[in-house]
Formats: C-alpha cells, structure tokens, sequence
C-alpha cells in the first residue's frame, strides 16, 4: 500500500523517486508516456481528420448525384411530354437539372449546419 512521505505527496508523483521494478526514475517514464499519450491523440486526430474528409466527399458525391438525378427526371418528363404532345420541350430538362442543383445545395447546407451544431456542442462540453 502506498503511504504518503514527509511532504505530504505520493511517491508515484514525485519525480526523484525511483521506480523498485525498473532503474530509471519516474521523470523518464512519465517522458516516455507523454509521448506514447502524443502518438495516440495524434492518431486520433488523424483518424478525425480522415473522417471529416470522407463526409465531405460523400457531400460532394450526393451534390452530383442529385443534379444527376434531377437531369434524369426532367429528361423523363420531357420524353413524356413529347410522346403525350408531339413536340420535345427542352426546357423541362434544364428545369430538371435546375431542381437536382437546389436539392444537392439544400443537403449541403443542411450538412454545414449540422457540422456547427456538432462543433458548439464540442466546445460546450455537451454529449447531445
């Protein structure tokens, strides 16, 4: 059982103490796992970094694939309004691409304001 010495401190926390199971003192075992505890939060930060850039990818991939999406729509609204008319309307096709445009750009607004959301809770301390 650790017992506490004349001044009042624990002798794992005083730095010229030596350690009975290794020779060299404490000093150099806390170095070593200051930089054992610095390769973790480096890797996790990495590995955060990682993955805020695969959600940003994913934001520009659903940014194309709703304008690709609403190019087919209009596309296939046209394709029916001229089997229905007789005559191929072109411009339903770039309403079409104009509509996917604004969708994918909603999506990516929505995203950025769920990303501060989480970055205030962050700062704030909360688990929300």
């Amino acid at each position: 059982m650790l017992q506490p010495d004349d001044e009042d401190r624990w002798p794992m926390w005083d730095d010229k103490k030596l350690d009975p199971s290794e020779s060299r003192p404490q000093e150099e075992r806390s170095s070593q796992q200051t930089s054992i505890t610095g390769e973790k939060r480096h890797n996790d930060a990495s590995r955060e970094s990682l993955a805020g850039s695969m959600r940003y990818m994913s934001l520009g991939t659903e940014l194309f694939g709703a304008v690709v999406v609403g190019t087919l729509l209009g596309w296939a609204v046209s394709w029916l309004v001229s089997l229905i008319t007789g005559h191929e309307p072109i411009w339903i096709i770039a309403i079409g691409v104009i509509l996917g445009a604004v969708a994918g750009f909603f999506n990516m607004y929505h995203f950025v304001v769920e990303e501060e959301q989480r970055e205030e809770q962050k700062r704030r301390g909360s688990s929300r």
